[in-house]
């Protein structure tokens, strides 16, 4: 997974606009692109949704991340933050 601007681009090539870059997860788990716009909420997808099945089931939808995209979004976001981290205890005291 990579992010140039304001584009994701997972391995699967599905591509997803995310103003600025930024991804954030909720309390609820619930993927945010931006700093204000839902992207992903596993509910959503749930059968008990109210969605019609052909959105749910349909994987090219960019709201719609595969189990292995919500891993790799996942790993890309852990990796940031550990980042975040040894930057954080770098810094002079």
């Amino acid at each position: 997974m990579k992010i140039e601007g304001d584009q994701v681009t997972f391995s699967t090539g599905k591509q997803v606009y995310v103003n600025c870059g930024i991804i954030g997860l909720s309390p609820d788990l619930d993927v945010s692109a931006g700093y204000d716009n839902g992207w992903f909420s596993p509910s959503w997808f749930s059968p008990t949704a109210g969605y019609d099945e052909d959105d749910v089931a349909d994987p090219q939808s960019p709201r719609y991340l595969t189990r292995l995209e919500q891993v790799e979004l996942a790993d890309y976001m852990l990796d940031q933050w550990r980042a975040f981290k040894r930057r954080a205890l770098a810094l002079p005291t």
